[in-house]
């Protein structure tokens, strides 16, 4: 996705598929759409979205975590 009419756009589709499920949960995501829509609205190209996109950060940073801690017998 370019730009931040695109953005946008894709956010309203999104929106609308969640929205004909759960009402609620639609609601909280449309009261903070300025959060997912940031990157478009500063003009970031999306080369960097891939980073974003990846979990690969988390789940080396939980698994080193649990390796640090696994051993602890008491806190």
């Amino acid at each position: 996705m370019q730009g931040p009419e695109a953005g946008e756009e894709t956010f309203g589709e999104q929106h609308g598929y969640v929205a004909a499920r759960h009402v609620a949960a639609a609601e909280a995501v449309w009261e903070r759409r300025g959060a997912p829509l940031a990157l478009h609205r500063l003009g970031v190209p999306s080369t960097p979205y891939k980073v974003f996109l990846s979990t690969n950060i988390i789940e080396k940073t939980i698994r080193n975590w649990r390796a640090a801690t696994g051993d602890v017998k008491r806190w």
